[in-house]
């Protein structure tokens, strides 16, 4: 994408609207989207940390089971399988 650069207070530039489009009105967009900006699914950790991720591979059955499972109890698998570790690991220890 080719930008051309603009000098909002001299050149008249006009949004789909109609509306003029000033530095205000940048700074605003540029504001907006930044409130917006979403980055990944919140930590399991704590606020702005990162938690680890594992990948697992499953049989087709398997994984049939605990997409039936997550869907009966209307939690991600990915939940499903957190708890299932951590309810093996407390037994375990």
């Amino acid at each position: 994408m080719d930008f051309d650069i603009v000098d909002l207070d001299t050149q008249d530039i006009r949004d789909a609207q109609g509306r003029r489009i000033t530095q205000d009105t940048v700074d605003q967009a540029i504001a907006a989207v930044e409130r917006a900006k979403v980055v990944g699914r919140p930590s399991l950790t704590a606020p702005g940390k990162h938690s680890p991720t594992l990948t697992l591979r499953f049989s087709e059955q398997v994984n049939a089971r605990l997409a039936q499972t997550a869907e009966r109890q209307g939690r991600p698998k990915s939940q499903v399988v957190r708890d299932a570790v951590d309810q093996y690991l407390a037994q375990a220890a």
